[in-house]
């Protein structure tokens, strides 16, 4: 039985690193998918479990000289059931090469929302993520969050925020 969230209804969750294997892919995708896969003109969600697995930190990617990216976050409640997950990887939109590292695929199961799930998550992803001059996103329709979450608009891009963490 699922949880019942909301207003006034503390929510404990444990946000934890993927790795390419773990089951937990499959849910964080399925969130993915739910969320945008009707905008990608997606057909499958073994589409969004592939990139999901590839956003991942294999045991290859974490001996190399790439700072340690890709990883992805997912947060898990009590129960063990994924309620949110945010990525970090080297390259995300074509043709921005030159930005680097890109904050990817940042979700919250929607009953789960509200709850600081989305915050946390950032906020872990800031902790790990310290050594990089720049974080870069881009997004659609969420840059009132990202803003809460320290990132500033991008003159020029209307889509796209940056955070400079504090060192």
């Amino acid at each position: 039985m699922r949880p019942e969230y909301g207003p006034g209804v503390a929510v404990r969750f444990r946000i934890e690193e993927l790795r390419p294997d773990d089951p937990l892919v499959a849910a964080v995708a399925v969130l993915r998918f739910d969320e945008w896969g009707a905008e990608e003109d997606s057909t499958s969600v073994l589409e969004w479990e592939a990139v999901t697995r590839s956003e991942c930190r294999s045991d290859e990617s974490a001996d190399s000289d790439d700072g340690g990216l890709p990883f992805t976050l997912a947060a898990k409640d009590a129960d063990g059931a994924v309620v949110g997950a945010v990525g970090l990887v080297r390259h995300d939109p074509e043709g921005l090469g030159d930005r680097s590292p890109w904050v990817v695929g940042t979700v919250v199961r929607p009953d789960a929302r509200s709850l600081g799930v989305g915050t946390a998550l950032m906020a872990e992803l800031h902790v790990r993520a310290r050594r990089f001059e720049t974080l870069w996103v881009s997004t659609q329709r969420a840059a009132g969050f990202y803003a809460r979450c320290g990132y500033e608009p991008v003159a020029g891009h209307p889509t796209m925020l940056r955070r400079r963490p504090a060192r």
